[in-house]
């Protein structure tokens, strides 16, 4: 694996985490000015399978021939798992709370996720190295088997973003009939929705799907808590909001303990290399626990 190809993937997302963060400040801003969460996700997903239509059609339209049954349930749960009740879920706790103190709980669905991610086959512990490892929920788990049998970022994007969106409609006529509150108010509303479904939904989504069929949900999902030091950023240049020693503290040991996976992760790629034969020249930068299990 050469220079380029090892730190593509880390650039990819850091700046994914970088524009998710700009996202909840937007999202912030407009439940203060009274927009509802449902409403956001429908709109959010609607534009992200709008804009990604055209990069479907030139890129990727001979792949929905290998679209099958199974792929299809797998991509609406993984819909209604990742995008629909995540994204409304965390818009209930972000409209209660700080952008800064919502993002935080990420850190807490890594260790689970990890938990689950071991009896699928999808990381192996090395109990001779001193290497964390962490993921982000179980969306990276899903669309990692998704990306395996599918590896087009776009369609399979885009299916997803048309799932979550007929579920997010579902799910507000559950919730709130009052057809009122559809109407965007504001450009700051618009703004949110166009950029959510643009960059939060489309352009982000499909660079993750990217990294975890580079190098795994394991590394993809390592840079989560980035969206927590880069919000608190924006909370305090944005919103204007109170920066603690404790939220510093917390970023810090944030930023060391991605560093030590990614070290971490670096040494079991290379060992899971060295073991497979070399004329089946397949170490090409993916997660060690895909690597091994398909060989």
């Amino acid at each position: 694996m050469n220079c380029v190809e090892k730190w593509t993937p880390v650039a990819a997302m850091v700046t994914v985490e970088f524009g998710i963060a700009l996202l909840q400040i937007l999202f912030k801003k407009s439940l203060n000015g009274g927009m509802d969460h449902v409403i956001i996700v429908v709109y959010r997903q609607s534009i992200s399978t709008i804009f990604l239509i055209p990069f479907v059609y030139f890129w990727e339209r001979s792949s929905w021939a290998k679209l099958t049954t199974r792929l299809i349930g797998q991509m609406f749960l993984c819909a209604l798992v990742g995008l629909t009740l995540t994204q409304y879920l965390f818009l209930v706790g972000l409209d209660y709370t700080s952008a800064t103190f919502t993002c935080a709980f990420i850190n807490m669905v890594p260790v689970i996720t990890f938990v689950l991610a071991l009896p699928l086959g999808m990381e192996k512990v090395n109990m001779k190295k001193n290497s964390g490892s962490l993921a982000w929920s179980s969306w990276f788990l899903t669309q990692s088997k998704i990306g395996h049998n599918f590896p087009y970022q776009y369609s399979s994007t885009s299916i997803m973003s048309f799932f979550s969106a007929i579920q997010s409609v579902i799910l507000c006529f559950i919730t709130d009939r009052n057809t009122s509150k559809w109407i965007l108010k504001g450009e700051l509303q618009i703004l949110s929705v166009i950029y959510g479904g643009i960059v939060g939904s489309g352009l982000c989504y499909v660079a993750m799907s990217w990294c975890v069929k580079q190098r795994g949900p394991v590394f993809t999902a390592a840079f989560s808590p980035l969206v927590q030091i880069f919000t608190a950023v924006f909370d305090v240049l944005v919103l204007h909001e109170e920066i603690y020693l404790g939220s510093v503290l917390g970023s810090i040991v944030v930023i060391v303990g991605m560093y030590v996976l990614l070290w971490g992760k670096s040494i079991n790629d290379e060992e899971s290399c060295s073991r497979v034969p070399k004329r089946m020249d397949g170490c090409n930068g993916q997660d060690s626990a895909h690597q091994v299990a398909s060989h």
